[in-house]
């Protein structure tokens, strides 16, 4: 009998780690996601900006694009 509750014991003992450690991996977990989600607004961002931009640049818009514009120019074939 002693044997059967000290197998118990260790029984519970494995299952009260295995339990913390999901909780490490699932807090782990959240913090990525978490990450992962700011990285891709920043990313969107940025992408949102560079369209922006370039929409700026081809209707000639920007500040300098003028210089751009004539750069390129000189090295079209018309």
């Amino acid at each position: 009998m002693e044997k059967a509750n000290n197998r118990v014991k260790q029984l519970k003992r494995q299952l009260e780690e295995s339990e913390e450690e999901v909780s490490r991996i699932n807090a782990s977990k959240r913090k990525l996601q978490r990450d992962l989600d700011e990285q891709t607004e920043a990313f969107e961002t940025a992408q949102r900006d560079a369209d922006q931009l370039r929409g700026r640049l081809r209707s000639g818009g920007v500040a300098g694009s003028s210089r751009y514009n004539t750069l390129n120019s000189k090295h079209c074939v018309t």
